[in-house]
């Protein structure tokens, strides 16, 4: 069984799955994959995406309702995209576990990122950074990913993304700690690279299965 914790399948919610039908062919290719659970996290904060706050919930329940009919447990997370302008992290957590976080492309957070996350990690929550392979400013051997890696942030890696350069950097040191899909409802986004991802390495695999199993 797997497990997909980074999607945007909430149609009309944010960048990701406009048009809900197409969600019976996503569920019905899930399946075929033996992924048994799904967590649709959609985008909070950035400032360049507009999510449809209002309808999250409704449109995550019916949405829950259509997977179960495939054998599928879906779950309701968020992707928080992290300013400076704010004083916390503030977001749906995954399995009530894990914030899923991510950052600007073109700069490393600021000052005040610590301690907003050490007050997470101070409640008992768990922080994940969503895609690590996509940010230039992050090398697995800087002192930010260090520091990050010793309050225990865990690192997701698109399974897309698996032969890049950068994300193999990570993947060669055993520095990934998950892969999801960042599924936004493209046939390019199908759920068959999640598996291959997981088969290709598979100590990413047992790491995430402790996560959530």
């Amino acid at each position: 069984m797997y497990i997909d914790i980074h999607t945007h399948l909430l149609p009309e919610i944010d960048n990701g799955l406009q048009n809900k039908e197409r969600l019976f062919q996503i569920f019905s290719e899930y399946a075929a994959c033996n992924v048994s659970s799904v967590v649709f996290t959609p985008h909070l904060f950035n400032p360049d995406i507009h999510t449809n706050l209002t309808n999250i919930y409704s449109m995550y329940m019916s949405c829950k309702e259509l997977a179960e009919s495939f054998g599928i447990q879906c779950y309701l997370g968020s992707e928080i995209f992290i300013r400076d302008t704010e004083a916390d992290i503030e977001g749906i957590p995954i399995y009530g576990r894990y914030y899923l976080i991510e950052f600007p492309v073109v700069a490393p957070p600021g000052s005040n990122f610590f301690p907003k996350i050490n007050k997470v990690l101070n409640m008992g929550y768990g922080i994940i950074i969503s895609h690590v392979e996509r940010y230039p400013w992050l090398t697995w051997d800087s002192k930010l990913f260090k520091d990050l890696q010793a309050r225990g942030v865990l690192f997701q890696c698109d399974a897309a993304n698996i032969t890049l350069p950068k994300a193999r950097t990570y993947l060669e040191r055993d520095l990934i700690d998950i892969f999801a899909t960042n599924h936004h409802g493209k046939p390019t986004d199908n759920p068959d690279k999640l598996i291959s991802a997981y088969a290709q390495y598979p100590s990413v695999a047992q790491k995430a299965a402790n996560l959530f199993f």
